[in-house]
């Protein structure tokens, strides 16, 4: 490491570390959360993270004029990425997710189109459950309806996904369990966990509703939850 690079790195700690002791402090005061303040969005931050182009900037202190410090915040195209990379399908957070996720697709114009093929399994199937779930949810005289048609076959993990929300709603709202589901998404051969937190394994084995269960996918049990109309 040069001397440079050194300093640079003995700067970047002392820094990171005054700035806990405000945030501690401040917690204190305030009396919040110890955790109010944390670098828990590195995980989900886009190899795009230093082009200037995904960020706004938001305040310069002092001033525009003298050196000092400037804030820049990511604009919604990248909020709406990292929400959904960090998505928990089924998890603990999954409300807060889904109200996040719908308040940053409307801000940048997006209903239900976006690149399937360039989304990992449990972003893919959350945004499917985001988009989708809503219309049923909402048009009660249609969820028979809703749930009757078969779908197109994507892979195993989405097949399988699919089939279990079908059998899952008919049975929570008392439906006709459609056909379709009993032949659908049945390549499934390995577990897939919706989460992908090792710490949450335990909890979503015990939880998982039978109809995604029976079919090795594991969710919490409100995976699908929403307010009933």
């Amino acid at each position: 490491m040069t001397p440079v690079h050194r300093q640079l790195s003995c700067y970047k700690r002392i820094f990171k570390d005054f700035v806990r002791r405000l945030a501690a402090e401040m917690a204190e005061e305030f009396k919040w959360d110890e955790n109010w303040l944390n670098d828990g969005v590195k995980g989900w931050l886009s190899n795009r993270d230093t082009d200037p182009d995904v960020k706004a900037l938001f305040k310069t202190y002092p001033s525009e004029d003298l050196p000092g410090l400037r804030v820049y915040t990511a604009k919604p195209e990248y909020l709406f990425a990292m929400k959904c990379r960090a998505m928990r399908v089924g998890g603990i957070e999954t409300n807060l997710d889904i109200d996040d996720i719908k308040l940053l697709a409307r801000a940048i114009g997006i209903s239900n189109s976006y690149p399937k093929n360039m989304l990992q399994p449990k972003t893919r199937l959350g945004l499917e459950a985001i988009f989708s779930l809503d219309s049923f949810y909402v048009n009660t005289d249609s969820r028979q309806l809703a749930i009757e048609e078969r779908p197109a076959s994507v892979d195993a993990v989405h097949d399988a996904y699919v089939a279990a929300v079908a059998e899952h709603l008919a049975r929570v709202y008392g439906l006709r369990i459609p056909e379709w589901s009993e032949t659908h998404g049945n390549e499934l051969r390995e577990p897939f966990f919706a989460g992908d937190l090792q710490s949450l394994k335990g909890v979503v084995v015990a939880e998982s509703p039978t109809a995604f269960r029976r079919r090795l996918l594991f969710v919490s049990k409100d995976a699908l939850s929403r307010p009933r109309m």
